[in-house]
């Protein structure tokens, strides 16, 4: 019966957290996703963020058209192969 109790509870409430900060990466198709992770050391995490690669080229997407013609914006932007679902994140 202790077996079943202890088999619930690690399903429904999920194991115990060692406290801390944890980062890592994967390497995806359109560069690396990072992965970080804080915990306090309970069940739940404190903190969990995913970043993509396209996020960090979105954000220098200013800097590359600043100063060029509509075609070569147009060009720039479509090579970057920006995926709109990943930065609305």
């Amino acid at each position: 019966m202790e077996e079943i109790i202890t088999h619930f509870l690690f399903y429904s409430e999920g194991p115990v957290l060692p406290s801390g900060f944890g980062l890592g990466t994967v390497e995806a198709p359109k560069g690396h996703l990072g992965v970080s992770v804080a915990s306090s050391g309970g069940n739940k995490l404190n903190r969990i963020r995913v970043r993509s690669s396209i996020q960090t080229m979105a954000s220098q997407i200013t800097a590359l058209v600043q100063g060029v013609s509509l075609g070569d914006f147009v060009v720039i932007v479509s090579g970057s192969n920006i995926v709109v679902g990943e930065i609305d994140r």
